[in-house]
């Protein structure tokens, strides 16, 4: 047996296949040669090839007889042949390579007869037993399913451990909601700027993917941050042939239905998708090419509603005139105002145009390289709402043409520099663009640009200033394959750069008031400070740094015997994060943003087969998110010198704070109300420790069923808290009344009325204070095609609890007050979704046999699938509203919050998980009918109808629970009942169809 060098025996990662995982982007094939008596046969010729592709790759065995060829591109098409001296060629019949996945063959060969071995009967197993952690879609569940709006969200929902926000418009992985990588051809394309995850990008049109692999647990050590899952895309290519398609998508607004809080209007209107794409040979076996465009139409309506029940009556109707005490002239004043704001209906629109182009060049047998170009321009007010009917207002000041924009361009060489081995180098640019430019809407001016906020509702102006967000990322890897013996080793280097570039300032404030009566008090004065806080920004609004990150990664999986195969592997990681060009003297922390030096991540698995249809599989790693721009770009300038910085909370009482409605003119903010941010000195990346164990049997007619457990423990969550809270010093007791007015209780809770440096408001400290907990038992069946048959449907029960739940202050980071509600922060995570139960399938009946008019055109040609998920709610967190001061000799130092804090509003007697929106119940059905109208030319007309049961689950709901005034709480009317039905990532969750015609040739 031929010696290699052995991979460092690392601690710890997840074993994927029987044998190596693919690379990023790609797939693999692999396997074991072995003779009649089970050994393995060295020396053997294994021939990958797809006509269709142009694609012949050949390897040799190892001396255990074991085979790898990794960075295949995925698709249909491909064969295996398997040449040996005295044995009988093998061949396959044809495979799918999808992407992100190890196809592993176990291949018996049969002694050619003129050999002295005894003659045996030959075989092969194809090994698709997938062993990590993940949900893949292919072309067929790609083109095939009804998917709303033609965006990929639909089928990552798939995945086990996903669910889909509602009015937070978040996609969650692992009870993680922080952004997550999205991989293109295996470079990263998802912004590394937000903090909190965003609605996914459309990086890529629907059109133009081959695949979709959603990575919840057990990557292989090239695939980074992994803590909040990962997911892997890939575009399809060109052929030996030529092919093209056009097609029209087309929303039927006579069939839509009207939003569950719309008041009975409907608000989607007309959309069309119109797209084209062909590819082909430019020379034959050698280059393809692939290109493919999109444009997108999108007209519909926003509600502009306010049913905050401490505005509103219950019906969100009108504004109820007993929530105001101030005099009646003041209160008609105010109540005008609000009232022209509410149910007011907005036309909006989104216009997107996606394309990319794709060239594929073989010039040798072993050698490969791939360019690809891809843009991504959409124009929309306020970056489209993810909510058509809006519950607390903010559509009437906030349309605007925003711009978000994307680019990337990559370049790939694979190379098989000897037998058995590989290497892969991708280098790549991906371009974000996002713009926002300011607006005033002069209607909603109470004779400033301001923004007002009213109890957690927006009833004038939001964020006026503009706001621009470019973001270029950097990547180059490098990923070495070996095979020898029982090993397939592979190293790694995986090095990139971001840069932030950053211009946004809101030159003009917002004033936050707790009721109405102050509102109404302050309206129409130019010397009114009933307000609880107001914000405002000053100074430099450019900032311009750069992220840095370079991995260095090696696994190695061993085959020890037929049926136990071990996969251990490291990863290393130093972020590089940039330093402030200057400091605040008075806090040294703001010197300098802390950079780990050592994120090491080990990874372990282990896979065994019982028999040749059942596998146990598991494994144990850990998983880290990056640094995110956003929150580099607040400690960037945490120390407000000649630098941007963020009016914190200036109480009415503050020296200097302004009137309503007016703006302070200065460009030097007052002394005591400018806010400071600084990482803790041991600031480091936050990772989870995942174990996952699970057990898969291959059932008859195609199908595999998989029963799962994944254990995830967050370690280092980021979370910030106020240094310059000085302690509570004063315990005020308060009353709790029920509806009638009646005490019904009391607590005493400390308030905080002083802080401890009079020449700032805040000073966040941001560190790793944050732990999370997630578990989940998932069954899976999956059928691949047979007897027109597809399906896959899955069942997961989980519960996520995390202890870093708060208010988001600058940087995407939570703030927890120590001083009070820590001992009690620890519940349900806001991503904790107890039950999921999710099925997409498709059917296409083969009526009769023959190839008459009446069976061709008729009868046979129809295709129905369907796509579904039936979902328990979201928790949200019951609010208290407190106004000015509550107890007689008692100040809180920031009047809008109970203690005094300035930071949670939430009741304080309450769990932080206080209510669950509504059950989610959703089935998209399509129907197509084939046109085959020659033997190249073929059509498809198809009918699709999103949410066909018009379920529209509560998404939303009040939860404002009390509002305080003298230290009394008042139980709020209509709390926990709904007030928004959103499906993630959508406008709305109500009925819609539209139909549509594709050509293929």
């Amino acid at each position: 047996m031929n010696s290699i060098p052995k991979l460092c025996w690392f601690a710890l990662v997840c074993s994927s296949a029987a044998f190596a995982q693919a690379t990023a982007g790609s797939g693999a094939v692999g396997g074991t040669i072995r003779d009649t008596y089970g050994d393995g046969i060295p020396d053997t010729t294994i021939e990958v090839t797809n006509e269709t592709l142009g694609l012949h790759q050949s390897v040799m065995t190892t001396d255990d007889g074991v085979f790898y060829v990794p960075a295949l591109p995925p698709a249909p098409g491909y064969k295996v042949k398997v040449t040996r001296s005295g044995f009988i060629d093998w061949n396959s019949a044809p495979i799918t390579v999808s992407v992100g996945e190890t196809l592993s063959f176990r291949i018996d060969l049969q002694a050619d007869a003129t050999s002295r071995r005894v003659t045996g009967k030959a075989g092969a197993v194809v090994d698709d037993h997938q062993l990590s952690g993940d949900t893949v879609l292919g072309e067929q569940q790609v083109d095939g399913l009804p998917l709303r709006q033609r965006k990929v969200d639909p089928l990552i929902l798939q995945a086990l451990t996903a669910n889909g926000g509602a009015t937070n418009a978040k996609l969650s992985i692992l009870g993680q909601g922080l952004s997550k990588e999205i991989l293109t051809d295996g470079l990263v394309t998802s912004s590394g700027y937000f903090t909190q995850q965003q609605p996914l990008p459309n990086t890529v049109s629907l059109g133009t993917l081959e695949g979709v692999q959603v990575i919840y647990a057990d990557p292989s050590a090239e695939i980074r941050d992994g803590m909040t899952g990962t997911i892997n895309t890939a575009t399809r290519g060109g052929t030996n042939s030529f092919h093209g398609a056009a097609y029209e998508y087309l929303r039927l607004p006579g069939l839509t239905a009207a939003g569950r809080f719309s008041l009975g209007n409907t608000l989607l209107h007309g959309r069309n998708q119109t797209g084209a794409g062909v590819s082909g040979p430019i020379l034959a076996d050698r280059l393809f090419f692939f290109t493919n465009l999109e444009i997108l139409n999108d007209h519909f309506d926003g509600l502009n509603r306010i049913t905050n029940p401490a505005i509103a009556d219950p019906g969100g109707l009108t504004v109820t005139v007993a929530n105001c005490k101030a005099t009646a002239a003041l209160c008609a004043n105010a109540i005008k105002f609000i009232q022209s704001q509410m149910n007011i209906q907005v036309p909006l629109s989104q216009r997107a145009l996606n394309g990319i182009a794709r060239l594929d060049y073989q010039f040798s047998g072993n050698n490969r390289i791939n360019l690809e170009f891809n843009l991504a321009n959409s124009l929309a007010p306020n970056a489209q709402q993810v909510a058509n009917a809006v519950s607390n207002g903010g559509l009437l000041g906030i349309v605007r043409n925003t711009r978000d924009d994307s680019r990337f361009v990559k370049l790939a060489w694979t190379t098989t520099p000897g037998a058995s081995v590989f290497n892969e180098v991708r280098v790549g640019l991906a371009q974000n663009h996002f713009f926002q430019p300011a607006t005033y809407s002069p209607g909603l001016s109470t004779g400033g640009y301001d923004a007002l906020n009213l109890e957690n509702a927006s009833i004038g102006n939001s964020t006026t200033g503009s706001n621009l967000n470019i973001e270029q990322s950097y990547q180059i890897v490098d990923n070495f394959t070996a095979s020898g013996g029982p090993n397939t080793i592979e190293f790694g280097v995986d090095y990139s750069r971001d840069h932030y570039y950053i211009n946004q300032l809101n030159t003009d404030g917002e004033y936050f008031y707790s009721s109405l009566t102050n509102f109404a008090s302050d309206l129409g004065t130019t010397t009114g400070k009933n307000y609880s806080y107001y914000t405002q920004s000053f100074g430099v609004p450019r900032s311009d740094l750069s992220y840095k990150q370079i991995g260095v990664y090696g696994q190695n999986t061993l085959k020890l015997s037929k049926k136990l195969t071990l996969n251990f592997g490291l990863r290393w990681e130093k972020p590089s994060n940039p330093q402030p060009p200057v400091y605040n003297t008075a806090y040294y922390q703001t010197a300098s943003i802390a950079s780990p030096n050592l994120d090491l991540i080990p990874r372990v698995g282990i896979a065994y087969q019982l028999n040749p249809k059942t596998a146990i599989r598991g494994g144990f790693g850990y998983f880290f998110t990056p640094f995110y721009g956003q929150l580099l770009d607040a400690l960037y300038l945490g120390g407000a010198q000649a630098q941007q910085s963020q009016l914190a909370a200036i109480n009415p009482t503050q020296t200097n704070s302004p009137a309503f409605p007016k703006t302070i003119t200065t460009s030097i903010p007052p002394g005591g109300v400018t806010e400071l941010m600084y990482s803790s000195s041991k600031l480091r990346n936050p990772h989870t420790q995942q174990a996952s164990l699970a057990i898969e049997r291959e059932l008859p007619a195609g199908a595999t069923v998989s029963a799962s457990y994944i254990n995830s423990r967050g370690y280092k969550l980021w979370t910030a808290t106020d240094s310059n809270l000085a302690s509570a010093t004063k315990t005020a007791t308060f009353t709790i009344d029920n509806a009638a007015g009646t005490k019904v209780g009391s607590f005493p809770l400390p308030v905080i009325t002083a802080r401890n440096d009079n020449n700032y408001s805040h000073v966040y400290d941001v560190e790793n204070g944050g732990s999370s907990w997630y578990n989940a038992m998932a069954v899976e069946l999956r059928k691949r095609m047979s007897h027109g048959i597809t399906l896959q449907a899955s069942y997961t029960w989980s519960h996520a609890i995390d202890d870093a739940q708060g208010p988001m202050i600058q940087g995407g980071v939570p703030l927890v007050t120590p001083l009070i509600y820590n001992s009690s922060n620890r519940d349900s995570s806001t991503t904790d979704q107890r039950q999921r139960l999710t099925l997409n399938a498709t059917w296409q009946p083969t009526v009769t046999a023959g190839d008459s008019i009446l069976a061709r055109y008729f009868i046979n040609g129809w295709q129905i699938s369907t796509i579904g998920t039936i979902a328990t709610g979201l928790p949200q967190t019951a609010e208290v509203i407190a106004s000015g001061a509550q107890v007689s000799g008692i100040t809180p130092f920031f009047s809008g919050t109970l203690d005094g804090s300035g930071a949670w509003d939430r009741v304080p007697f309450y769990p932080v998980a206080s209510f669950r929106s509504g059950t989610q119940d959703n089935w998209n059905l399509r129907f197509t009918r084939a046109l085959p109208f020659t033997e190249r030319v073929k059509g498809l007309l198809m009918f699709e109808a999103f949410n066909l049961l018009n379920s529209q689950p509560i998404t939303g709901v009040n939860t404002i629970a009390f509002t305080a005034t003298s230290g009394v709480l008042h139980p709020a009317p209509g709390v926990g009942t709904g007030n928004a039905a959103v499906g993630y990532p959508y406008q709305t969750n109500a009925r819609s169809c539209q139909v549509a015609f594709r050509v293929t040739f």
